[in-house]
């Protein structure tokens, strides 16, 4: 996960750092690899705990730009504080730059900058190095310490942000929420995401992870067709026969999704999420015992499966599914 913040400074130092844990933690962490006054950079040094965390650095300087007061806790190159960072901004400008690591304090604390750059410049690093001037010139440095904000508003790192600004948002389909507040088994509630996914080892699956098999075909019937997600769970003749046992009819339709939504539409009920779950996880093991039993496959051992296993729900269901639960069984 993402490391939890660039932190404040203590009263001791103007640096940041990354912290994870206790910001007690991050000083000893500082003072032992950065007290000569460097800060975090291409350079990756220190425990494989703390490598491991300077590898997010770009991710986390994508979201944190700094208002400058000493300069102490910002790349001069790297970082952005003047809208986006100075390597971007100048790149004819940077490619002359003899430390590219530098912080913005010491670039600060120097008159003359013509010491940070091989010179001669170009024509377009000269006209840039202008440019820089006077962006240097219009900061008003202070001995305050710098203050880092996030593109989310405010100067507060929270992880939860972070999360959303690098995987983003997406709007899920319902079925998704049904899954997590049904009643049954994390072990049942995992399976069924993963067959909404695709990613159940079906032998499709293991075929397009080049995994040989002396036949893809399903597990289930002698219908000669490879063993798929939809075609187990939905299309099988005997998967078919298992829904119609408790009364469903599985409707033809490209998306699986819309396929699930129907069977709820046939069975009524606030439970529906928990039968259709049920019934997946059964046809799963019928299909197991077929390949590792040597159990032949039978709708009428899948209904047994069913009530016993949807017995089991009796102990977890939710009072407001009582008595219409027991009825149903």
């Amino acid at each position: 996960m993402l490391v939890q913040s660039y932190v404040g400074i203590s009263e001791n130092t103007s640096t940041y750092c990354f912290v994870q844990g206790q910001a007690k933690i991050g000083h000893l962490i500082w003072e032992k690899h950065y007290a000569n006054g460097k800060l975090p950079g291409r350079t990756k040094k220190g425990s494989f705990w703390w490598r491991d965390i300077l590898k997010l650095l770009d991710k986390f300087k994508g979201m944190a730009s700094a208002h400058i007061n000493d300069g102490a806790t910002c790349l001069f190159w790297e970082d952005c504080w003047s809208g986006q960072p100075l390597k971007q901004t100048y790149p004819e400008l940077f490619l002359f730059a003899k430390k590219t690591e530098i912080s913005l304090k010491d670039v600060l604390a120097e008159s003359q900058i013509y010491g940070f750059f091989y010179l001669p410049l170009s024509t377009q690093a000269f006209d840039q190095f202008h440019e820089l001037q006077e962006i240097l010139h219009s900061l008003n440095p202070s001995s305050d310490f710098d203050v880092w904000s996030y593109i989310w508003g405010g100067n507060t790192f929270t992880p939860k942000q972070a999360y959303n600004h690098l995987m983003g948002s997406n709007e899920a389909h319902p079925i998704f929420g049904w899954i997590w507040k049904s009643s049954y088994q994390p072990k049942h509630k995992v399976f069924f995401w993963l067959v909404l996914l695709d990613k159940v080892s079906t032998r499709n699956l293991l075929r397009r992870k080049h995994m040989f098999l002396p036949s893809y075909n399903c597990a289930l019937c002698d219908d000669n067709i490879e063993e798929s997600v939809d075609h187990l769970f939905l299309d099988c003749r005997i998967a078919r026969e298992c829904w119609a046992l408790i009364g469903l009819n599985v409707i033809s339709s490209p998306d699986m999704v819309q396929r699930f939504e129907n069977l709820r539409s046939q069975i009524g009920k606030r439970f529906f999420m928990e039968v259709i779950i049920v019934m997946c996880w059964c046809i799963w093991t019928i299909r197991n015992d077929a390949i590792f039993r040597e159990i032949p496959a039978c709708s009428l051992r899948c209904l047994e499966i069913f009530k016993s296993t949807f017995k089991q729900l009796l102990w977890r269901a939710k009072k407001k599914y009582f008595p219409s639960i027991e009825l149903w069984l």
